[in-house]
């Protein structure tokens, strides 16, 4: 059974009292169960992983051609490789805190874009970073472009786990977010694993029609590749600008019944009590004449990052054992990750004289083993 129940809610930022009407369940058993309405969101979260997979593992199948149409030694392929682990280190921290008074909607919409444009970028800046001149060395290479807009990508796929997870803990009940968080991160495993699978197949179709040296065969379409990638980023973002919500909302009405225009009442979770403590993000009401007696304005974005700075309890963290063992782990899992990521095809590439094909096939096995 159902009951109507009316909330009055007293506003203090300079807001009017409202009143919000909204249908609450009353049943004896608590709603266990993900909304039926988050379906297509967690499905575009899902989705979205497997984007970042597929966009990050892109370079390693890629670095083989274009090591040998550029003449890039082992160390600049190190470097290349790296930079997008560069741009993820410094951006997740600021990302983490933006999350908190920034729309994780808004914040993901924005990360993909960046990253899809990067990932469209990237055979553009590995033309510009060419041989420095004759009397250089081919070692010498102008790297910077390239480097700097894979970091750029780096930093854009950060915003994935933080507006993930705050989305999740919005949406869905503590008792299914192991199910829901499983469904996304699975994403990443079988985004590397179709990376490696599809690339190839990407890579013949591409050959030719990318502006490639057609001399080198299908290995030439790394470029298509990357703009095939690409393409699906920007492909994605579609459906999540009109679909995704960054909580369930309900409507509101003023206190002579007239519904407020452009305004949703939503719950916001306070990750407290087990991620499970929701409260009533008000609506913003614009006066047209404010008097000196009003309560002052709320804090800007940046205010509240740095008062939730403060706030932190950084010594506890440091003292804690059980944070200490969650870096160590992750540290750990991130060492072997992107080393593999890195370096696996172009191991078997080299340690075996498999084409870009070949190697990325036997550069599965880490993935599902």
């Amino acid at each position: 059974t159902t009951t109507t129940t009316t909330t009055t809610t007293t506003t203090l930022l300079r807001r009017r009292t409202i009143t919000t009407t909204t249908t609450i369940p009353t049943s004896t058993t608590t709603n266990t169960e993900i909304p039926p309405e988050f379906i297509p969101i967690l499905t575009l979260c899902f989705l979205v992983t497997f984007l970042s997979a597929l966009d990050r593992v892109a370079m390693s199948i890629a670095i083989l051609p274009l090591s040998t149409e550029f003449g890039y030694t082992e160390t600049i392929k190190g470097q290349i490789s790296n930079a997008v682990s560069y741009g993820y280190a410094a951006a997740i921290l600021p990302i983490g805190l933006a999350v908190s008074v920034v729309s994780a909607r808004t914040l993901m919409f924005a990360g993909v874009g960046l990253w899809s444009l990067a990932t469209l970028g990237t055979p553009w800046m590995a033309g510009w970073s060419t041989d420095a001149g004759p009397g250089v060395g081919v070692g010498v290479m102008l790297l910077l472009p390239l480097l700097s807009i894979r970091a750029a990508m780096g930093a854009a796929e950060a915003v994935v786990l933080p507006t993930m997870q705050r989305i999740l803990a919005n949406w869905v009940p503590p008792e299914k977010k192991a199910t829901a968080l499983s469904i996304v991160i699975s994403g990443f495993q079988l985004g590397t694993v179709g990376a490696y699978l599809v690339s190839p197949w990407v890579l013949d179709v591409m050959s030719g029609v990318d502006g490639g040296p057609v001399e080198m065969g299908s290995a030439s379409g790394w470029r298509g590749m990357f703009y095939v990638y690409g393409a699906l980023g920007l492909g994605w973002m579609v459906p999540w600008w009109f679909v995704a919500k960054d909580a369930p909302s309900m409507s509101s009405t003023s206190k002579d019944g007239d519904l407020i225009d452009n305004c949703e009442e939503t719950f916001v979770n306070t990750m407290i009590e087990d991620d499970a403590s929701l409260v009533l993000n008000e609506c913003d009401i614009e006066f047209d004449s404010p008097d000196d007696d009003s309560p002052p304005l709320p804090e800007t974005k940046l205010e509240e990052m740095q008062t939730l700075l403060r706030s932190a309890p950084w010594r506890d963290f440091a003292s804690s054992p059980g944070v200490w063992a969650m870096m160590l782990a992750h540290a750990a899992k991130n060492w072997e990750l992107y080393n593999l990521l890195a370096w696996t095809p172009t191991f078997f590439s080299e340690q075996y004289g498999l084409n870009v094909k070949e190697s990325a096939a036997f550069s599965v096995l880490p993935s599902v083993c």
